[in-house]
C-alpha cells in the first residue's frame, strides 16, 4: 500500500516542485489560512481529538523505529 502510495505521489510532487514558487500578499495568505481553518473545523469539529505528550515527544515518535 505505501510503495502503491509513494508511486502516485511522487510524480505529482516533483512537478510542483518544479514550478515557480507563487508569491502571496499578506491578504492572500491570510485567505489561505482562513480556508484551511475552515476545513480543518469541517473535517475535524469544533473540538479535535488531543494527542498526549507523549505522542508527541521524540520517544513517542520514534519508540517503533530502531
Amino acid at each position: 500500500m505505501r510503495k502503491l502510495l509513494l508511486e502516485a505521489a511522487n510524480p505529482v510532487v516533483e512537478s510542483l516542485l518544479k514550478e515557480p514558487y507563487p508569491t502571496l500578499t499578506d491578504a492572500e495568505f491570510e485567505a489561505v489560512l482562513d480556508e484551511l481553518d475552515q476545513i480543518t473545523l469541517e473535517v475535524m469539529g469544533e473540538n479535535p481529538p488531543v494527542l498526549s505528550d507523549y505522542a508527541v515527544s521524540r520517544e513517542g515518535i520514534y519508540e517503533d523505529h530502531p
